[in-house]
């Protein structure tokens, strides 16, 4: 039973025979190698798993968050997706989806379940921003996933075809690509090339039907100027929720993109959402 008391805090109680540890992974991706870290939390486990998926390059990788849901008894395991801080092969949105599912893969993989301490039907997702998006995209796509914890999704495919027709989507959707585009193994040419072949694949909230029944939790930064909540994770909210299936949470948190002035309300959101997924 997971809960969060020492989600801030160290638990005085140490195991020294199975302590937290930080292991380094090089993951076979089918662009080359994926670096790729697994935190453990203290105990035997086996223990439910978190893959954690971080935004779309800068310095943002959400790993405050990682060490916290570690702290109150998850595997976190998390990864730069083909072709960004220095894994190997070409970066793409489609790519990034690929890559996830080779991460869910190698969870759920029985030999890596006994290796890792991997609880085998305790899989869960949580990502912000791409990482959001990716998320979403996966518990959509993929079987065997718990349950879903996305913050200030950016629906990159929906994003840029409401950029085709309006000012301000526009604006967002190209500074967003041309503040990452040289933390990439790929060009501007190419990134906006997949975008305009592919949006309608790309569209998140196009899987609201795929997404409605799961479980799944969104949250959204009210103040948000990037991944504008009407036209994202709200959206993407409302949309799933039109189908009336349950397992379905929303949250707005008074902050900004990357809540730099609430990250311990995130964490701490993000984490009882998640407790609650793993312990049901």
């Amino acid at each position: 039973m997971l809960y969060t008391r020492y989600l801030f805090e160290d638990d005085p109680v140490q195991d020294l025979e199975n302590p937290p540890q930080e292991i380094e992974i090089l993951l076979k991706g089918k662009r080359g190698t994926l670096l790729t870290m697994l935190f453990t939390p203290k105990g035997a486990g086996p223990h439910p798993t978190v893959l954690l998926f971080h935004g779309f390059p800068g310095n943002e990788q959400m790993l405050d968050a990682g060490y916290a849901f570690r702290r109150i008894g998850f595997n976190v395991i998390t990864f730069h997706y083909s072709g960004c801080y220095g894994s190997e092969g070409k970066y793409s949105l489609l790519n990034d989806l690929d890559d996830a599912r080779t991460l869910l893969e190698f969870v759920r993989d029985p030999e890596n379940q006994e290796t890792y301490g991997f609880e085998k039907d305790n899989v869960l997702l949580f990502g912000q921003s791409l990482g959001g998006y990716v998320s979403l995209h996966t518990a959509a796509d993929c079987e065997g996933i718990k349950g879903t914890v996305v913050a200030s999704p950016f629906d990159f495919g929906r994003m840029y075809e409401l950029s085709k027709t309006d000012e301000r989507a526009h604006h967002i959707m190209y500074d967003i690509i041309d503040s990452g585009i040289d933390w990439l193994n790929t060009t501007r040419e190419e990134f906006y090339s997949e975008l305009d072949k592919n949006y309608v694949q790309l569209s998140a909230a196009s899987k609201a039907d795929k997404l409605a029944g799961k479980t799944l939790s969104i949250i959204t930064s009210s103040y948000d100027t990037i991944a504008v909540p009407e036209e994202n994770g709200k959206y993407i909210y409302d949309r799933v929720k039109e189908y009336g299936k349950g397992g379905l949470d929303y949250l707005s948190i008074p902050s900004t993109h990357n809540y730099s002035d609430k990250r311990c309300t995130l964490i701490k959101e993000s984490a009882e959402r998640l407790c609650r997924i793993a312990n049901s």
